[in-house]
């Protein structure tokens, strides 16, 4: 009887034990400052930064980060000069995404949640596409992306 009592217990302590040292290297691992990139060697990556730190914001309702990420990425998407060499549906593409992140912008500025939650995912959905167009081309010849 005793025996069977003590094998819950076992498992719980692993279990908290478990968490407790994840949410110690959490702890540690926050307070190490990210490696400064350099935005314009690699504006893709600079885009992905600047989309996790719009997803961060909106998981604690940080407007300003919100914001302020969007009003990067879109800084740093008015500066590609891509558009015009790959075609009519890219420029819809970007179009798209450019307005979606003044939305954004916007939606977070007014502090609605809903709002700034639907726009980032209509922003990724129009990443995604825009990704998936970009690939397919690359795959064909070089005359087809021009539709």
């Amino acid at each position: 009887m005793l025996s069977r009592l003590r094998l819950p217990i076992f498992v719980g302590a692993l279990v908290m034990g478990t968490i407790g040292a994840a949410w110690y290297c959490s702890l540690a691992a926050a307070d190490d400052p990210p490696p400064k990139r350099d935005r314009a060697a690699d504006p893709m990556k600079s885009k992905l930064d600047d989309s996790q730190q719009i997803l961060e914001g909106l998981v604690n309702e940080d407007y300003e980060q919100i914001s302020s990420a969007a009003e990067r990425l879109l800084k740093t998407c008015k500066k590609e000069v891509e558009p015009a060499r790959r075609g009519k549906v890219y420029r819809q593409h970007t179009t798209e995404f450019r307005r979606t992140l003044e939305k954004l912008v916007k939606v977070a500025d007014q502090k609605n949640a809903d709002a700034a939650a639907l726009s980032y995912l209509h922003l990724t959905m129009t990443c995604i596409d825009c990704h998936k167009f970009i690939r397919a081309n690359e795959a064909s010849d070089g005359d087809t992306h021009r539709r």
